[in-house]
Parts: C-alpha cells; structure tokens; sequence
C-alpha cells in the first residue's frame, strides 16, 4: 500500500508484532489500520511523531487525536502486545 504524507497533518507511525513499520496521516489511519488486521495476524502499536520523537498513543490519545481532526477511529486498538 502506498501512501502519500501530507505535511500539513502529523505523522503516526503503525508498527505490527513481525516488525513492519508503515508511516501515514491520520486521515489515512482507519483504511490502513483496517488492511494491518486482515493481512497480518497479531496486535500493533501506534506512534505520534512529535518534534522528532515518536510517542505510543493508548486508545484514550488516540481518540483525541481523531476527535481533533474530526475524524472517528474505525478499529480496534490496544497499545499493548
């Protein structure tokens, strides 16, 4: 899956138990997060990146960030493995 980033939005950081990372927007987050489920078995984590620093979201941080956009989070997510 190919993604384009926008810099105008911040940037999260998916990374799935085998280890893959895929960097997106937060527009993109619920089609990718939903594509992660299906074609990778196990849990994963999302980062923020922040002033070059990623920060793991929990579900609440998450939902704040969706709500900012006003965008609704469309998946299942639990910060822990």
């Amino acid at each position: 899956m190919i993604t384009t980033l926008n810099n105008d939005r911040r940037i999260y950081q998916i990374v799935i138990a085998s280890g893959r990372q895929i960097f997106c927007n937060i527009g993109d987050l619920n089609k990718i997060c939903k594509s992660v489920k299906e074609l990778y078995e196990g849990e994963f984590k999302i980062y923020h990146f922040f002033n070059n620093k990623a920060k793991l979201l929990n579900k609440t941080q998450l939902d704040k960030h969706f709500k900012h956009w006003d965008l609704k989070r469309g998946f299942e997510y639990s910060s822990s493995w």
